[in-house]
């Protein structure tokens, strides 16, 4: 079995170029060195298993084109289990707000909360919601960025949320 001094003179000698293979296959550039790491684990306990005659770097793509494939595979593991833990969350947000609008004065208050507010939230909601328009799109018709009008829409958001919130108390506090 090849000793510790041999692993670490064949690491020095093809970090760079294992590196740049695995980039190559197109794994993100902040998973190359996890899954350089895995390639030179698995090269330093089957070292022996190397046949005689071939050059380190050689076995050692073979073992990153391995691993490779494997993190490929994990990925759209992953990228399934988001997809469908995304849909499952939707379907959930979509019964939710069904049950919302089912409650007694939610549309009115939420009518009622929109014309409280300024002009220009309004038109924001009127461009994003009612319109249908992207964040570039309102922010182009009202002169600001995407961010600026997503970061608005948050706001005001929040803010039809307490005011919702404040009426529906009331409501119940008068009918109570």
């Amino acid at each position: 079995m090849p000793d510790d001094s041999t692993f670490e003179r064949i690491l020095t000698e093809t970090q760079l170029a294992i590196r740049a293979f695995i980039a190559g296959t197109g794994i993100s550039r902040d998973s190359v060195d996890d899954v350089a790491q895995e390639v030179y684990v698995d090269f330093y306990r089957g070292m022996a298993a190397m046949p005689e005659g071939v050059l380190p770097l050689k076995w050692l793509k073979g073992i990153a084109r391995h691993k490779c494939l494997d993190h490929f595979r994990r990925q759209q593991r992953k990228s399934d289990l988001h997809r469908r833990a995304i849909a499952e969350c939707l379907a959930q947000e979509e019964s939710d707000c069904e049950a919302l609008l089912a409650k007694p004065g939610l549309v009115a208050a939420l009518r009622a909360c929109v014309d409280k507010l300024p002009a220009g939230n309004r038109k924001l909601v009127t461009l994003y919601y009612r319109e249908e328009n992207t964040s570039e799109r309102v922010g182009d018709l009202v002169g600001l960025t995407a961010a600026s009008v997503r970061k608005n829409l948050l706001r005001i958001r929040d803010k039809l949320k307490g005011c919702i919130e404040r009426s529906l108390a009331r409501e119940r506090t008068v009918l109570g």
